[in-house]
C-alpha cells in the first residue's frame, strides 16, 4: 500500500476489502486478518482511510489471544497480554523512528498493573483521562501508538496517517 492509491488499486491488493464505518475515518475499507498479505501478529483488522476515493490512513486494531478449550473461547490474561504487546510495539518504533514526536503517557510512572488498571478503566486516580497517545512524525506521515479502555477492556492501535489529506479528511467530520 502507498499513499494516494485509489479504491480499484487497493481492491486489486485486498480483494475482500469492505467498505466500513471506522469512526476514527470518514469513509473507509475494513480488510480483516485472514485477508492480511503478510500475518501482524495480534493484529485483528486493518482499517484504511479513504478520501476522495484515495487511501490516506491504515490503521490496525491488535486484540489478545484466544485459546480453545473443550467447548470455550478464553483469553487468559488479555489485559496484561495486550499491555505487553503495546509496550513491545513503543520499543519497536523507538528503534526505528528515534524519540516520539509527542507523548501523553502519565501512568508511565505507575507499577505495571496499575498501568493496565488505570488504562483500562479509562481514568486516573485524579479522574483525568487516562489513554496513552504516542506519535512520531515522519516527514508528511505521522505514527501513532495508542492505548486505551472503557472500564471493561484495553484497547491498542497503531495508525500511520498522511497529514496533509488527513487534516483535509478530519476537517469535513
Amino acid at each position: 500500500l502507498v499513499w494516494g492509491m485509489n479504491t480499484g488499486m487497493i481492491k486489486s491488493v485486498y480483494p475482500f476489502a469492505e467498505d466500513s464505518k471506522d469512526p476514527d475515518f470518514t469513509a473507509s475499507l475494513m480488510v480483516p486478518r485472514q485477508a492480511f498479505k503478510k500475518n501482524i501478529p495480534h493484529a485483528n483488522f486493518m482499517s484504511l482511510a479513504i478520501y476522495m476515493g484515495v487511501l490516506y490512513g491504515i490503521k490496525f486494531e491488535f486484540a489478545a489471544s484466544e485459546e480453545y478449550t473443550r467447548q470455550q473461547v478464553k483469553i487468559p490474561d488479555s489485559d496484561e497480554r495486550l499491555f505487553g504487546r503495546f509496550l513491545g510495539l513503543y520499543d519497536i518504533f523507538k528503534e526505528l523512528y528515534g524519540e516520539p514526536s509527542y507523548t501523553k503517557y502519565e501512568v508511565e510512572s505507575e507499577a505495571p498493573l496499575d498501568r493496565i488498571k488505570y488504562v483500562k478503566s479509562g481514568t486516573l486516580k485524579s479522574g483525568a483521562r487516562s489513554n496513552i497517545y504516542i506519535y512520531w512524525t515522519l516527514g508528511d506521515t505521522r505514527a501513532e501508538l495508542v492505548s486505551f479502555g472503557n472500564g471493561l477492556r484495553i484497547f491498542v492501535t497503531v495508525r500511520f496517517l498522511n497529514m496533509p489529506i488527513y487534516n483535509i479528511a478530519s476537517a469535513g467530520k
